[in-house]
């Protein structure tokens, strides 16, 4: 199989021939559009996305419209297929591990549809589900999600991967970080181990330490300014390291080193377009939002109406307040401390 690149370094054709030179097979993949060519015919998927997710794929008529959980932002909760006029269909149920791997789908007779066994590093080397549908005359379903962010791509047998694709087989990206060495001296490493880490982008090797608020862990007491301003001096630490809970610029990573008073560095990137958010919000969350509103573990860092690109990701993204001030949310932590100390750790 031979795979072809854009000048930006977005794989853009993947071509492979089959045992009659005269009859190749090729796929041209990309995240906007699909299209497979055979020698008996051309089929095009076409693919709508919010933010940073799947949001609906359509082939021909049918479509399939995808929802997901919303206290884990990469975790699938369930899929409808329809036709691409209708307002209802077939609504499948998404059970999912702990880093929103799908482990099976349901229907809504709680039939399992389908379940996948993954390798090390995210391949699926088992599928089971069909034998269901074909007793009881009902139509088979195709199952592409596979670990945060990533959409398995049938005929290369690679997964999108947002900035890059993936290759399960190898576990490793088939191109270099875009971000160059700020995710990571091995350029094409998906994440130090897949059990415990994430790169929904595909950009980030060295990515956070995230952990759920269990009733288990005890929480730094604190009003909500104190966690923010604890989280903003925690990340001058982890940027220090070479590290950042996300991608910050160059102007902004010297901003953040420069600015030494925790509250003022916390005012300064306001004005920049940053709020330090709780993600488990202190109001709509009971006793949950009371214990972790002091914790700095407790806070991201999302574009306020005050960033260049205009868009408020504190009031309108999936892990801000999704549209309305009123909306809760919840999540894990973000441990800076922790992934500072692997960093400074890694030979």
């Amino acid at each position: 199989m031979s795979l072809n690149y854009s000048g930006s370094a977005a794989l853009y054709c993947a071509r492979q021939s089959d045992s009659a030179p005269s009859r190749p097979v090729s796929a041209a993949v990309g995240c906007i559009v699909k299209t497979i060519t055979t020698r008996c015919g051309t089929v095009e998927t076409r693919f709508l996305w919010e933010g940073w997710r799947l949001l609906q794929s359509r082939e021909g008529e049918r479509c399939a419209t995808y929802l997901y959980d919303p206290n884990e932002t990469w975790s699938p909760l369930a899929r409808v297929d329809h036709p691409a006029q209708a307002q209802d269909g077939e609504c499948y149920w998404f059970t999912a591990d702990l880093n929103g791997a799908p482990l099976e789908v349901t229907d809504a007779d709680g039939a399992v549809r389908w379940s996948g066994q993954y390798g090390s590093f995210g391949e699926v080397s088992h599928q089971t589900a069909e034998s269901w549908a074909l007793r009881q005359g009902k139509p088979t379903i195709n199952q592409p999600l596979r670990y945060a962010g990533q959409y398995a791509d049938s005929e290369t047998g690679l997964h999108y991967n947002l900035f890059r694709y993936y290759d399960p087989g190898v576990g490793r990206f088939t191109t270099q970080d875009p971000i160059g060495l700020n995710g990571g001296l091995n350029l094409y490493q998906y994440a130090p181990n897949p059990l415990g880490w994430v790169d929904p982008l595909g950009l980030a090797a060295d990515d956070l330490v995230r952990y759920k608020p269990a009733p288990t862990l005890s929480a730094e007491p604190g009003a909500r300014a104190t966690a923010i301003s604890r989280a903003w001096g925690e990340e001058r630490e982890l940027v220090a390291a070479g590290g950042g809970s996300r991608e910050w610029n160059a102007a902004e990573r010297e901003v953040i080193l420069s600015t030494k008073n925790n509250r003022q560095l916390s005012s300064v990137m306001s004005e920049m377009g940053y709020t330090g958010h709780h993600i488990n919000s202190v109001k709509g969350n009971g006793a949950l939002g009371g214990k972790w509103q002091g914790d700095p573990r407790n806070i991201v860092f999302l574009q306020n109406a005050n960033h260049p690109s205009g868009y408020d990701e504190h009031l309108n993204g999936n892990q801000g307040h999704r549209g309305s001030y009123e909306n809760p949310g919840r999540g894990r932590l973000i441990d800076r401390s922790r992934t500072r100390k692997n960093l400074i750790s890694c030979p």
